[in-house]
């Protein structure tokens, strides 16, 4: 076993006479402002990954029991739904193939094998004055919103807002995230 002269933390190597804490449970070293401790813990020490992980085994509560099974599903969805976004760029970047070759290596074109088509999500389309927006959207801000919805549902791409200074490009990222949450899409 080899002995790790490093922390854990910021990665910096022991100074002088300055000693890491070991935690009891894992391999890992920390400095002790690292760590947040003010002085020697003494033996029997478990480190802040540590702790989180007995934590997440032994809940104290029913209350952080149910904390805990809803976040377990939050991630379950937000991974499901990359998954799916991932698919259908990757179904999108395999028929545009042609037009990527100029600029995309040529190992990642042929990374790109034909595949059944995923499932497309349902489309998403705002209108003038949605009610989980609390502002009056104009309608090329409108427009631009529907821009970015079908980019992500349909597509599974990300894409970039470039107007003008002015026109309301934040308002129209935050109808865009309100128009995913409105309509459940996690993420």
């Amino acid at each position: 076993m080899s002995h790790r002269n490093w922390c854990d933390t910021c990665r910096g190597d022991v100074e002088g006479s300055e000693v890491l804490l070991r935690c009891t449970s894992c391999p890992r070293r920390f400095h002790m402002e690292c760590a947040g401790l003010r002085s020697d813990p003494g033996r029997g020490w478990m480190c802040p990954y540590c702790k989180a992980d007995d934590e997440d085994e032994q809940p104290s509560s029913k209350e952080q029991k149910s904390e805990k099974a809803k976040l377990k599903k939050r991630i379950a969805a937000v991974r499901k739904c990359h998954t799916e976004c991932k698919d259908r760029s990757r179904s999108f970047l395999t028929q545009k193939k042609s037009h990527l070759k100029p600029f995309c290596s040529s190992k990642f074109v042929k990374s790109l094998k034909q595949q059944t088509k995923p499932a497309s999500a349902s489309r998403i389309v705002i209108k003038k004055k949605p009610a989980f927006v609390h502002a009056t959207l104009r309608s090329y801000q409108v427009t631009g919103v529907n821009w970015l919805l079908s980019r992500y549902s349909q597509l599974g791409t990300g894409c970039i807002v470039a107007d003008e200074m002015g026109l309301g490009k934040t308002i129209q990222s935050l109808a865009f995230l309100a128009a995913l949450q409105h309509h459940g899409v996690p993420g």
